[in-house]
């Protein structure tokens, strides 16, 4: 789903650092580059609440190898998954609300089939959006990414960044002053090489 989507009904993201046993603690790890130190975070957990009080939880990280690339998205008719060059649908007979109003039996679940749809590639990652965004300055080609969409990506990572550093909730649209003053305040307390 593109972010655009997500933006437009998100209220409250709270985001948690990756870490183990069952607590949120952030491990930061420093990489040492020729500008100096860098601190950087492998992985994020994001818990999103909208508006319409649906939930979503948004899982990332770099620090593993091969990694998984999987969208999943559950709601009342069923759910959609993309994964692996296969997008499957798997579609309830009876909307999930209702079943679970007027279902007798602890724990069942609706009858459901599934439904495969054949997609091929997985979109432009950052080389294909970079050749794009040239192809758009020397031939006029259009933006897969246009600067009105990728805000709206710009901020949703910042909300989670800032989520994080305050260890609590935030609300979107995001204040921008109070991320920054956030912001600031971890750069001037990070370690120095």
């Amino acid at each position: 789903m593109p972010l655009r989507h997500i933006n437009r009904h998100v209220r409250k993201i709270t985001s948690r650092a990756s870490g183990t046993g069952g607590r949120a603690v952030a491990y930061p790890v420093a990489f040492l580059a020729s500008a100096g130190s860098v601190t950087l975070i492998l992985g994020m957990n994001v818990y999103l609440q909208e508006v319409y009080g649906a939930t979503g939880v948004f899982i990332a990280g770099t620090g593993e190898s091969p990694g998984t690339n999987r969208l999943e998205v559950a709601a009342d008719a069923g759910k959609v998954v993309c994964e692996n060059e296969s997008l499957t649908f798997t579609r309830n007979e009876t909307p999930t609300s209702t079943f679970s109003k007027t279902s007798k039996k602890a724990f069942s679940r609706p009858d459901f089939w599934n439904i495969e749809i054949p997609v091929s590639g997985f979109g432009g990652q950052h080389a294909e959006i970079t050749q794009n965004f040239v192809d758009a300055i020397l031939d006029g080609a259009p933006l897969t990414a246009p600067a009105e969409e990728g805000i709206k990506s710009v901020e949703l990572a910042n909300a989670m960044i800032y989520s994080h550093l305050k260890g609590k909730p935030v609300d979107l649209p995001l204040d921008g002053a109070d991320y920054e003053a956030e912001l600031q305040k971890w750069i001037d307390e990070s370690p120095r090489s």
